[in-house]
């Protein structure tokens, strides 16, 4: 009976935390994002955690996840050093699912090569230090607890991470899959119009990694064996008696703050809002097709698969009708228009929102 009750207050406890999270809705996209770390298509789209200092934006179609990180000046060298992470779970329990760590971190690279510096051209500015090497590699933890694995940002099995750091702030732009495909196997795992938790992970300063690493390197300052006394830091001279009492040594930096990890309740935008908003609206409904020909059929049914939406032909008129598909990340509209124009039909989208398949009127 005990057991009985201590579960079911576990449980009341769980819930009632999950009910003091706020629920964000992510905004559907309706223009092309390009993933470059400006943040110009984010207007007015970016949440902002006061205690975390931590600004985000979130954004989806119907196979991608985009997010926007603004990392303000108090806390963007902490996430250079240290790493942040993003996790995803789609049950919404607030668990460690899946996570993309980005910016990596110096304090992660644990002992591996950092990508080498690129060379900073004239009239750029390198406001933090590795701050190039920090962002060209994205790690994705997950989904088995040991799993980590780490590639180039740009552009890599289907995940993009591009930043721009500037001396005020750092902003970062994210693309990762919803759900796994060829050529993308790590993934979100959630479909669109699904609510699930999304976690932000502030990385801090760990001692115990930092006095492994210390020793694993040869113990003296700067990581080079000999290069100071056992254990590192200060030869004993060099302190002042009693250690620091006054403060920071001069010349050295505030301490950075601790570490966070907070959760949001996080819901998708799906094909349905957009079309119950306007059954025409399909100028904010995006497909993506492989550039090959196949059958019309194939292709409407491709389109089918991806939006949900109704698409109602005549196999008298797409029979055995060829198309090359050209269509990648495309809205619904082009889609259709470069796969009908030239099979001389076209489409009509009536008030309940289905696309007919019509045959062209060329007396028009």
């Amino acid at each position: 009976m005990k057991k009985i009750l201590l579960c079911a207050a576990l449980m009341l406890l769980w819930k009632l935390a999950l009910a003091g999270e706020k629920e964000i809705v992510s905004q559907w996209r309706v223009a092309e994002i390009k993933v470059d770390g400006a943040g110009e298509e984010w207007a007015e789209s970016v949440f902002y955690l006061e205690k975390e200092k931590l600004g985000f934006g979130v954004k989806n179609d119907s196979s991608v996840l985009y997010l926007l990180l603004k990392f303000d000046r108090e806390i963007k060298r902490q996430a250079m050093s240290f790493g942040f992470t993003v996790w995803f779970d789609p049950t919404g329990k607030n668990k460690k699912t899946f996570g993309v760590r980005y910016p990596i971190g110096m304090s992660n690279f644990n002992g591996r090569a950092m990508p080498e510096a690129r060379p900073v051209s004239e009239g750029e500015s390198a406001p933090t230090p590795f701050g190039g090497a920090m962002l060209r590699e994205v790690e994705i933890l997950g989904p088995d607890k040991e799993d980590r694995n780490r590639f180039a940002a740009g552009s890599s099995f289907g995940i993009e991470a591009v930043a721009f750091d500037s001396p005020d702030e750092l902003v970062c732009e994210l693309k990762i899959p919803l759900r796994a495909a060829s050529g993308r196997p790590y993934a979100i795992n959630v479909q669109t119009g699904e609510t699930l938790s999304l976690g932000f992970e502030m990385g801090e300063f760990d001692r115990e990694k930092m006095r492994e690493r210390i020793n694993r390197e040869g113990g003296g300052l700067g990581g080079r064996p000999g290069s100071g006394p056992p254990g590192g830091g200060l030869p004993r001279g060099d302190r002042p008696p009693g250690g620091f009492r006054g403060g920071l040594p001069p010349g050295a930096r505030e301490p950075m703050p601790g570490g966070f990890k907070v959760w949001q309740r996080l819901h998708l935008a799906s094909v349905s809002d957009q079309i119950s908003t306007s059954p025409k609206n399909l100028d904010g409904i995006f497909v993506t097709l492989a550039a090959k020909e196949i059958l019309l059929r194939e292709a409407l049914q491709q389109i089918v698969s991806q939006t949900k939406l109704q698409i109602v032909y005549s196999d008298a008129l797409v029979k055995d009708v060829k198309v090359n598909c050209a269509c990648k990340a495309v809205t619904v509209r082009v889609a259709l228009r470069e796969l009908l124009q030239p099979a001389a039909l076209f489409y009509e989208v009536t008030s309940d929102g289905q696309i007919v398949i019509v045959k062209r009127d060329f007396k028009q």
